[in-house]
Parts: structure tokens; C-alpha cells; sequence
């Protein structure tokens, strides 16, 4: 049986540790089950509800040294294992530098989340 993607990015199984804000208070560290360019799915965070907006750091690295790569997200959906968060924004080019990069060295086809990040300004589609 064929089903029909709906993704309109590409998703790569990533493992990274998150640290999520809601309403402004740290809810909860957690890690990444997989990761595109307009959102990520996380360990299961029972604090936070389907259309919360939250601020999210994907953190890489450890200590002093460690890149925070900052995200305002809303949840989308939720299940016992896990919760998917959709990106509404970046913060910074550096960020949505380091989200590119991540994505793109742990994709399977490199080209193609080249052509996803060309065809959208930041996290919109480009308009026509």
C-alpha cells in the first residue's frame, strides 16, 4: 500500500539534547528523535499541549563550548513516545545557520535539502 507524503521537508533521525521554555519558564531538557528545517519531534514533554508556543535550544556540544541553536516552536501533535514542534521562527542567523547545517550533514540526499533551503525564505514558502 502507497501512502502520500505530506512533508514538505525532509526529515533526518537526529539525537541532539533540547531545552524547552513555556510561558518563559524552562519546562524540561530532552533529545531529538528526528529533526527538518520546519520542526523537530521530541522525547515526550507532558507539561506542554497541542498549540502551545514555546522557545526551544537545540543544544550542541557540552560545557562552555556548547552552540545553543535557539527556535520559537509551537507543539503540533502529541503521543506517549513523543511530540512533534513545529518551527515558527529562528532566532539570528547563526541559528538558522547551524539548523541548515545539522539537517543537511545528516540527510541522505544533501541536494535535496539544498533545493528545500533555496526554495524558502527562512521557514516560508517563497512566494511566486
Amino acid at each position: 500500500m502507497m501512502t502520500t507524503e505530506r512533508r514538505e521537508f525532509v526529515r533526518v533521525p537526529l539525537h541532539v539534547d533540547v531545552q524547552l521554555k513555556g510561558s518563559g519558564e524552562l519546562v524540561l531538557a530532552t533529545s531529538t528523535q528526528d529533526l527538518s528545517l520546519r520542526g523537530v519531534r521530541i522525547d515526550h514533554v507532558e507539561q506542554l499541549t497541542p498549540g502551545e508556543e514555546c522557545e526551544l535550544s537545540l543544544v550542541l556540544g557540552s560545557g562552555s563550548e556548547a552552540i545553543h541553536v535557539e527556535i520559537i516552536g509551537r507543539v503540533v501533535r502529541i503521543s506517549a513516545e513523543s511530540m512533534g514542534l513545529e518551527f515558527l521562527g529562528i532566532r539570528g542567523v547563526e541559528s538558522l545557520d547551524h539548523l541548515r547545517r545539522l539537517v543537511l550533514y545528516n540527510a541522505p540526499d544533501a541536494g535535496l535539502v539544498e533545493a528545500e533551503f533555496r526554495e524558502h525564505r527562512g521557514l516560508k514558502k517563497r512566494e511566486e
